[in-house]
């Protein structure tokens, strides 16, 4: 199916984007390119499956679980690129504190975890998703 292969493709970029974290000028695109296609990919699938209405209707808990998951990633996705929209400004901003900088380096670490998890839960479950269209 075209969403398993285009969600596919959004893991081969983040694992790019990834494995090129330290360097900016291949990480920022590479998340940025990440999450237009995968927010493109939810809107494709909300207009074309109205997936919102049928998860809301459905009563199987894997059904939700995976949307759950699907809303989390996006929800991560918007926070770190805050923080690393933050992080590239305060990188070159003399008037930033080291603690603060590093502090702020953690917390987006942290949260990228979370996001690798759950975005591969998302791609492992959205094979096992029912048609609901």
């Amino acid at each position: 199916m075209i969403f398993h292969a285009i969600s596919t493709l959004v893991l081969i970029i983040l694992a790019v984007g990834f494995a090129n974290r330290r360097n900016k000028k291949i990480h920022i695109p590479c998340m940025s390119l990440a999450f237009l296609i995968d927010l493109s990919l939810v809107l494709v699938i909300e207009f074309q499956r109205h997936a919102v209405e049928n998860v809301v209707q459905e009563t199987s808990l894997f059904v939700w679980f995976h949307a759950l998951v699907s809303l989390s990633v996006l929800v991560l996705y918007v926070m770190l690129a805050m923080q690393g929209t933050k992080l590239a400004k305060e990188g070159t901003n003399s008037g930033t504190s080291l603690k603060e900088f590093f502090n702020l380096k953690t917390y987006h670490g942290r949260l990228a975890i979370a996001f690798i998890v759950l975005r591969l839960i998302n791609y492992g479950t959205a094979f096992f998703m029912p048609n609901l269209a």
